[in-house]
């Protein structure tokens, strides 16, 4: 059986870690990316001996880092399995009615548009893969269903910025699923649940061992979906 390979960005810290783990330890060459070089060759070398793990830089706002990771990828392979675009960043920017546009732009080009151009840019190399498939690591935060209805104690709390630039990357994500589907190009968007890490300022109730483990389970499917919003509980879909 031929090796999987497959990017995983953000790919130094909290769930990205655990996936870049997991995708390892089942037998995948794995590319940690990571924004700062740097911090990358550490978390890779934390991982030794869980399996073929190669750090790489990746800014999902420098295209040229993007277009540099993925020449290395296709010099060592000639091809991409799996695409997890994980790396993001929380932006606030307050209440819709006085947000901070510069803190809205910068979320969306962080969490929307850098990983859309990061597949754009990878592309080539799925198409060349085996059962290939982009995962956008997306959240129930950029759900409009619910936005409209919070649950209780989430009310005003949602950072404008995080919830609207998921809320694009989603509607990113079923658009590109649909534009691959020629290309039998899976494209998913999943919810890794209420994580303790940066992204939730360590509030969440879930260890990023337990939020990656539905990104895992999805990467490793032998016949993924495509165009779904998939919940962090096994079998459950979300709402756009």
């Amino acid at each position: 059986m031929a090796e999987r390979v497959a990017l995983v960005t953000g790919g130094n810290v909290g769930i990205g870690h655990e996936v870049v783990r997991a995708l390892a330890k089942a037998g995948h060459v794995v590319w940690l990316a990571s924004r700062d070089a740097d911090k990358g060759k550490k978390a890779a070398a934390d991982l030794a001996g869980e399996g073929d793990i190669r750090p790489v830089r990746i800014d999902v706002t420098d295209e040229a880092s993007m277009v540099a990771a993925v020449a290395a990828i296709e010099a060592a392979h000639g091809k991409l399995d799996l695409l997890i675009n994980n790396a993001g960043a929380t932006f606030g920017g307050g209440a819709a009615h006085v947000a901070d546009l510069d803190a809205l732009r910068a979320a969306i080009e962080n969490n929307a548009i850098g990983p859309l151009r990061m597949s754009q840019l990878a592309l080539p190399l799925l198409r060349k893969g085996e059962t290939a498939q982009i995962i956008m690591v997306g959240s129930g935060a950029g759900s409009l269903a619910w936005l409209g209805n919070p649950a209780p104690g989430f009310e005003g709390r949602i950072p404008l910025g995080y919830a609207t630039s998921k809320s694009v990357m989603h509607s990113i994500s079923v658009q590109l699923a649909q534009a691959l589907k020629a290309d039998r190009i899976a494209v998913n968007v999943i919810s890794p649940g209420y994580v303790n890490s940066a992204v939730s300022q360590y509030q969440g109730t879930k260890s990023t061992a337990e939020g990656a483990a539905p990104i895992v389970r999805l990467a490793l499917d032998p016949a993924p979906p495509t165009g779904r919003f998939i919940s962090d509980v096994e079998g459950q879909e979300l709402p756009w």
